[in-house]
């Protein structure tokens, strides 16, 4: 994937079509173009122009930040949304997601452990989810998040805890402040 800010985004996506097939890009491995921290304008300007659309928007996108109709959109749209912080790194808001009531009940339920449970959620919401890990057995653990599904009944339990708050506030999230979004 290439990545690319949002200042100067016209030029730079421009650039980018010419690279996907290029030797340079063959050599490193890049096959698509993805673009992160995009809202629903920014998406909208860049569709009307772009020859190639990304294939990825990289979001914030947890059981407490769930911008369904955001995703919604990038789905109709093409664009898969690819979670980061799918566990909500821990604590925010003064809670703890991995703690929440829901989703130990489930982790019971499914003999998975919570951040299996968060990573499963997202995928069954069509999130490619990227969680962060320092460990082997972490690595091996999330991997496993694969090998169940979670009940739809379910799903709707973790999907209450939406409190569309955000974690990681990103630049792009700072410059459109006042500008409305979906969620």
């Amino acid at each position: 994937f290439f990545f690319f800010f949002f200042f100067k985004q016209k030029t730079a996506y421009e650039i980018m079509p010419s690279l996907v097939g290029s030797e340079m890009c063959i050599r490193d491995r890049c096959k698509r173009i993805g673009v992160s921290n995009f809202n629903c304008q920014l998406i909208l300007d860049l569709l009307s122009y772009a020859e190639i659309p990304p294939y990825v928007n990289q979001i914030e996108l947890h059981p407490y930040c769930a911008q369904r109709k955001f995703v919604k959109y990038c789905l109709a749209n093409g664009i898969k949304p690819m979670a980061y912080g799918p566990l909500a790194a821990g604590k925010t808001l003064g809670s703890d997601l991995l703690g929440e009531p829901v989703i130990v009940e489930l982790a019971e339920k499914y003999k998975k452990t919570p951040g299996q449970i968060c990573l499963q959620w997202g995928m069954a919401n069509q999130h490619l989810v990227i969680p962060r890990t320092k460990t082997v057995a972490r690595l091996k653990e999330n991997m496993e998040s694969i090998n169940f599904i979670i009940d739809p009944e379910d799903l709707k339990k973790i999907d209450a805890l939406d409190r569309k708050s955000r974690l990681y506030l990103s630049s792009v999230d700072m410059l459109m402040e006042g500008v409305p979004i979906f969620d």
